[in-house]
């Protein structure tokens, strides 16, 4: 399979040298790219909504996911959003994980395979204990007395995201150097859990969604993740089948999604070209009204018209997403709903902030711009430096 990734790329490439990638004027303005009749309109996103009494504010935090990414965000520039971040101060952190109830080993489970019965007997803590720990430290406030016992409790439900807030207090780094405190030796033995761990620890959900968390004093987070069989990202499973198959013409078909060098991959790169030279630079391009219309362009106007032998493809594969961010938001909702936050902060990956922004603006919520709480440039320090 990475054979035949590396020789699409490459005759994508080559194809790619011959139209021109980009313009020697520079990138096509966005305003430009949303068509005039589209109901999108990217002025209301300069700018947070009005506050209005009695409606939950929400403010979704487009992010790269800075785990998977190739740089490295040094802990000063990522300590410098989580202070301005938590000056927001939110009471409910919803973070892109699975939630306990998303079903094991269905769809793109990403959660290591844990068998809980054999967990359970091993710890001597039973399911009712755990339930009842984890009912009993919802119920009264502070800290936990006994943290790592709590993280078990979590984990007897499946609840990774919640587990590993616990089970990490010190999120990125902590007191013995490797991501996990001393007394949650049993989680460690795991070796599946204790990887699948140490990724949330370098990824932003350990980085920045936790810092802020407890400098908020919230006790528990919501993880809202979506990935059934029925949200899979399939198009360029199609194409690079084409391809192997010797149709090699299909790089036109499908020149909006090809890894790299695509239309949708060169526009975004010629409009945030600048603007990373820090991770604050790239969340507040990320969060910007341009951003916003670049996926728009792409998901709407681009990958939607891929045809391939008759097929819709590319309206499959739109509809598939968007169907993923939907039961993302539906499970923000029931959240915001049995809870009744004032302010809201959603850490999730970049590409589902249009949806996501869509959904939120459609439901009433007051829709805030993330830029008003992040740094505005690299050399800034701290919450003083914030958007007026």
């Amino acid at each position: 399979m990475r054979t035949w990734s590396v020789f699409l790329i490459g005759v994508a490439f080559l194809v790619s040298t011959g139209l021109g990638c980009r313009t020697v004027s520079g990138p096509t303005p966005v305003q430009e790219l949303v068509p005039a009749d589209t109901a999108l309109n990217l002025q209301a996103y300069d700018g947070s909504m009005p506050p209005e009494a009695g409606t939950t504010s929400v403010l979704i935090l487009g992010t790269p996911h800075i785990g998977l990414n190739e740089r490295d965000y040094t802990q000063h520039e990522i300590g410098r959003v989580t202070e301005s971040l938590s000056a927001y101060d939110p009471d409910m952190l919803i973070v892109e994980q699975l939630p306990p109830e998303h079903p094991r080993g269905k769809g793109a489970d990403y959660r290591p395979a844990l068998n809980l019965d054999s967990l359970s007997q091993s710890w001597d803590y039973s399911f009712a204990e755990a339930d009842s720990v984890r009912r009993t430290f919802r119920r009264v406030g502070g800290e936990p007395e006994r943290p790592c016992r709590l993280a078990k409790a979590y984990l007897l439900n499946y609840d990774l995201a919640n587990a590993h807030y616990y089970a990490y207090p010190g999120g990125h780094t902590d007191s013995d150097g490797d991501g996990a405190p001393s007394g949650c030796t049993d989680l460690r033995r795991i070796d599946s859990l204790r990887r699948y761990f140490e990724a949330l620890s370098q990824g932003e959900t350990g980085r920045v969604g936790y810092p802020v968390a407890r400098a908020n004093g919230i006790r528990q987070l919501v993880p809202f993740d979506y990935r059934g069989a029925d949200t899979e990202w399939f198009i360029q499973h199609s194409l690079l089948d084409a391809v192997k198959s010797g149709k090699v013409w299909a790089l036109w078909n499908f020149w909006p999604v090809v890894p790299r060098v695509g239309s949708t991959y060169q526009k975004d790169r010629a409009h945030r070209d600048g603007s990373e030279d820090c991770y604050a630079e790239e969340l507040r391009f990320d969060n910007s009204p341009e951003r916003i219309g670049l996926e728009y362009w792409a998901y709407e106007e681009k990958i939607r018209g891929i045809d391939w032998e008759g097929r819709a493809v590319g309206e499959g594969q739109v509809e598939n997403y968007w169907r993923r961010n939907r039961k993302m938001f539906e499970r923000m909702q029931e959240a915001i709903e049995a809870q009744g936050p004032g302010r809201v902060l959603v850490i999730v990956g970049s590409g589902h902030k249009y949806f996501l922004d869509e959904l939120t603006r459609e439901a009433g919520y007051r829709w805030i711009d993330p830029r008003e709480h992040l740094p505005r440039s690299c050399a800034a320090s701290g919450a003083k430096e914030l958007d007026e």
